[in-house]
């Protein structure tokens, strides 16, 4: 009887141990599939960061022009070139 109650114990170990490293597995698995998705997560915000900085840049660019036109337009002198000025940067 004892016999077979060791046999049991034995075996109910190696069912326990067996389980166990199928679920570790699956565990690494799934971790490896998560730090992947949040690498191309991260890749995904990076670029498009990087993107709206250099749109953002763009605009600062022309705005600056229109700034710097628009100082020189004001020291004109002839109200004709003012409004001239005036019309077209209001296309």
């Amino acid at each position: 009887m004892s016999d077979k109650v060791t046999e049991s114990c034995i075996e109910f170990e190696r069912v326990v141990t067996a389980q166990c490293e199928a679920l570790i597995e699956s565990i690494t698995a799934r971790r490896e599939v998560l730090l992947e998705a949040i690498r191309q997560d991260k890749d995904t915000k990076i670029r498009t960061l990087k993107d709206q900085q250099a749109s953002c840049t763009g605009k600062l660019q022309q705005t600056t022009g229109l700034i710097q036109f628009c100082i020189e337009a004001l020291k004109e002198t002839d109200s004709a070139a003012f409004l001239q000025v005036l019309k077209f940067n209001f296309r």
